[in-house]
């Protein structure tokens, strides 16, 4: 794995842990509730924009997983690679 990736993974997993991160997520989300709640039937461009919103934060949150699991996948490989070219290894397969 590249510095680089090793990086974008440890810090996408500090915001993720954040409690900062959370609870600004979470406010978001509650605003975007209440904004659904006060909508009248009529609304539903605002209903769909809304939906949209949350929808888009859950994807910040899924982008932010795929960097972490990107950097533990290769880590996983370079563990393996070198496991595989360890000069103690008799048997490879």
């Amino acid at each position: 794995m590249s510095d680089e990736q090793q990086r974008r993974a440890e810090e996408a997993r500090r915001i993720l842990d954040s409690d900062v991160f959370r609870t600004a997520i979470a406010e978001v989300e509650l605003g975007f509730m209440n904004e659904w709640r006060n909508t009248r039937p009529e609304e539903t461009g605002a209903r769909e924009r809304i939906h949209t919103a949350v929808n888009v934060l859950e994807e910040v949150r899924t982008q932010l997983r795929i960097v972490i699991e990107a950097g533990a996948i290769s880590q996983n490989r370079l563990v393996k690679i070198k496991n595989w070219h360890s000069p103690n290894q008799s048997k490879r397969g």
